[in-house]
């Protein structure tokens, strides 16, 4: 008879010899390099994507992946083959962040504000408060431009791949002259005037207190006073900069001459000379003084001249002399005064 071949198949359970382990999920700062950890018992293997590894041939390569990527570790025992992957996540770096320049008035405080991260630091150090704040106060006084630079850090730790930076620009002090301090009598107009000693370009004007004047919002106003007063003028440039200063007006009940009852030609910068002190005096006619034997030892039609206490360049002794003056106030009137002065040594 005819024989038959039977054929079976037989499953045999084939075990996998191949461990593999491709490590331990991670974080990285962008632009930082990582070690990959992988492990196996295999003869050879391959980590894809190979692109931003060392070596994709062996367990520990370097990885610079610019992007979270996820790894794929295939080892590989003769035929058999395992994989395992590994996620690395790339955190971006915080981008710093020195706020807007800043030009600032002299005096004036100043804060930087720094944003982008949750840790700062500044440099240079040396004029902020605190320079890991975001916000330090800057202590400059000298006028001129400031560079800081600032970087920081996320939560995460990763730190600004570049400092960003801020100017500061710290303007120069300005000065505005109210005028020397001076005499009136009451009623008698005073023409002021501030001055714009570096010529700033001075915007506005404010003067105060408003007593006796016809205008306290320009350089220039006219005051007339019953009492002594002290004004201060403040003048505002463009950038809203500001300058001070004071005048002093001692007021006089009428219009009139004064002369010192006494002065001391001795160098000492105190009373050396003999000054008429006008008040509410338009122009002076003369000013005239004598010694005891009538003899005109000074004269003179200026109200700035003033006697220094010599004749004909010699020092005079201690003694008296005669003075006579006219002049005409500030209403057209004569005014005659005299009186005695003694020079003392």
């Amino acid at each position: 008879g005819a024989g038959f071949s039977r054929s079976t198949t037989i499953e045999v359970p084939v075990t996998n010899p191949v461990t593999v382990n491709a490590g331990a999920d991670a974080s990285i700062c962008q632009g930082s390099v990582y070690q990959l950890n992988g492990a196996s018992n295999g003869s050879r293997y391959y980590w894809t994507p190979a692109s931003s590894l060392s070596n994709p041939d062996i367990l520990k390569p370097l990885a610079a992946p610019t992007q979270t990527t996820r790894y794929i570790l295939t080892a590989y025992i003769g035929t058999c083959a395992k994989s395992d992957t590994v996620l690395i996540t790339v955190l971006p770096n915080p981008i710093a962040d020195a706020g807007p320049d800043q030009v600032v008035c002299n005096g004036t405080a100043v804060t930087l504000l720094a944003k982008g991260g949750s840790a700062y630091r500044w440099q240079p150090a040396q004029w902020l408060s605190d320079p890991n704040s975001p916000s330090p106060r800057v202590t400059i006084t000298t006028a001129g431009r400031y560079r800081f630079f600032v970087t920081t850090a996320s939560a995460d730790g990763c730190v600004s791949e570049k400092a960003d930076s801020v100017d500061v620009t710290i303007l120069a002090p300005l000065r505005v002259f109210a005028g020397r301090d001076t005499v009136a009598a009451v009623g008698q107009p005073v023409q002021l005037n501030a001055l714009d000693i570096q010529n700033a370009g001075f915007t506005s004007y404010s003067w105060s207190p408003s007593t006796g004047l016809n205008n306290t919002r320009i350089k220039n106003p006219v005051a007339i006073l019953n009492n002594d007063i002290t004004y201060r003028v403040s003048a505002k440039d463009q950038n809203g900069c500001e300058a001070t200063d004071d005048i002093r007006i001692k007021v006089f009940q009428k219009a009139d001459l004064y002369v010192p009852n006494a002065f001391t030609p001795n160098n000492d910068g105190k009373n050396d000379a003999l000054h008429i002190i006008p008040v509410g005096i338009k122009e002076l006619k003369y000013f005239r003084i004598f010694n005891r034997w009538g003899q005109l030892v000074f004269s003179s039609e200026k109200l700035s001249m003033a006697w220094d206490g010599t004749i004909n360049g010699q020092s005079q002794a201690t003694g008296t002399f005669v003075w006579t003056a006219e002049a005409v106030d500030y209403n057209g009137k004569l005014i005659k005064k005299t009186g005695t002065v003694t020079l003392i040594h």
